[in-house]
């Protein structure tokens, strides 16, 4: 029995089993012979065996470190109580928890400097929901350096080349865990693009032959190492393996387009020094510690250690992506398209006799993106090569669709706003930013 598994706990259980033991049948066979098998035949041998009693928490959001530890207290609860699965104090224990959780509500979105966090407690336990880091964000409380932590610096810019310009490539790991949890933490530092198409984090095993050997498309898999020679046989996608620094593999008929260099270099340079930052504070945070902290205290400290590390290399990320594409949003790369729009039957009559206003119809324009005129500035070779196939892909058409939609818009383009007056020398209040102020 594995502790903090947080999927089974296996308890020994009684039950009765009858001994099929049997005399041998002869016609000599004595009375008393006949009983004494009888006897034995009849008699009641105990035998346990581990009967698995599962737990399965289900969120509409993706709280994996919370969860994670809510399955953690359920089973220290039970450990420490001696509690039996087959009793009543069992079932009420976990009707306890579960009241607990399906009563929680999903923490707010922060407005301004204000925001919330909502506990689940019992006894002896308290467990934090922090809300999203801000609207556009979606809820995610898995440390970020696990990604930096599993891939090195220059396979990590190779996939991110992968997923910004939408090529198929499957991962592999021997570890589920690290599996799923790095394809989360990277799709969430990809922002403000989105993955629009397949995602299936982890291939189910009696699914191999459906997902693993199917037509090509565009797709993020996730699959057990075992399965990596046959998906690399078939030679549809780009492989990557996550337990080893090893390069990824492209196929023979995919042309990867690496991300430019003069968009990277100040990138690889924050996360190397990032990286090195936390794992000498790790380092001497473990060896600071020779008295073990009490469980809750611990928890905290690790959850504003996850925060602040968090905060960082979503930082560094979002500059990626202003170097990348922010400037998709200059006004020397749209063009406004006037068209005129005739309500219907216009130049019909009405029911009165009166003919109706031929002046009633509307000119509405619309902005069009260049991409001509994007790609016309970009450099011969690494660069241009990667923009033409970055341009057509379905997130980039996405992110401008969204952006310049007020309604649906992330505020990416607001950031990179920012972003500009920064270059430029302005001075500005972050927290009293006016639109009106930028469109000057």
């Amino acid at each position: 029995m594995r502790k903090r598994s947080g999927s089974i706990i296996s308890k020994p259980l009684p039950t009765n089993t009858t001994s099929t033991s049997s005399a041998a049948a002869s016609t000599s066979t004595s009375t008393s012979a006949a009983a004494a098998a009888s006897t034995s035949t009849s008699h009641e041998i105990i035998q346990p065996f581990y009967l698995p009693q599962c737990i399965v928490l289900i969120s509409t959001e993706p709280y994996w470190t919370a969860l994670q530890e809510t399955i953690s207290i359920i089973y220290d609860e039970i450990t420490r109580s001696h509690i039996e699965p087959s009793s009543n104090t069992y079932k009420k224990l976990i009707q306890k928890y579960a009241f607990l959780a399906c009563n929680t509500p999903i923490p707010p979105v922060p407005w301004e400097r204000f925001s919330l966090l909502f506990y689940v407690t019992n006894d002896q336990f308290v467990i934090k929901f922090d809300p999203p880091i801000n609207a556009n964000r979606p809820v995610l409380d898995l440390d970020l350096s696990i990604l930096l932590l599993t891939l090195n610096i220059g396979k990590l810019l190779d996939v991110l080349a992968a997923i910004f310009i939408e090529q198929p490539i499957t991962f592999f790991s021997s570890n589920y865990s690290t599996l799923v949890t790095t394809l989360e933490c990277l799709l969430y530092l990809i922002y403000p693009l989105k993955w629009t198409n397949v995602y299936v984090p982890l291939v189910p095993d009696g699914l191999r032959d459906i997902y693993l050997e199917g037509p090509p498309g565009l797709y993020i898999k996730g699959a057990h190492t075992r399965h990596q020679s046959i998906v690399e046989e078939l030679d549809i996608s780009l492989t990557c393996n996550l337990d080893n620094d090893k390069n990824i593999r492209v196929p023979k008929h995919v042309e990867l387009h690496h991300i430019p260099s003069t968009k990277t270099n100040a990138f690889s340079d924050s996360i190397t020094q990032l990286l090195e930052e936390i794992k000498v504070a790790r380092a001497s945070r473990h060896s600071a510690t020779r008295v073990r902290l009490p469980m809750e205290e611990q928890r905290e400290l690790d959850r504003q250690d996850r925060f602040e590390t968090n905060q960082k290399i979503t930082k560094i990320f979002l500059d990626l992506m202003i170097d990348l594409c922010g400037d998709v949003f200059d006004p020397i790369y749209w063009k406004v398209n006037a068209q005129q729009i005739t309500p219907p039957n216009t130049l019909g009559t009405r029911p009165g006799g009166h003919r109706r206003n031929p002046s009633l119809s509307q000119t509405t324009t619309t902005l069009i993106f260049s991409k001509e005129e994007y790609l016309d500035p970009k450099t011969e070779g690494i660069d241009l090569e990667f923009y033409r196939a970055f341009v057509e892909t379905t997130g980039f058409q996405y992110l401008l669709k969204e952006e310049m939609t007020p309604i649906s818009s992330s505020g990416f383009k607001q950031i990179c706003q920012i972003h500009s007056l920064y270059k430029d020398g302005q001075r500005y209040d972050v927290n009293n930013f006016d639109n009106n102020q930028v469109n000057q």
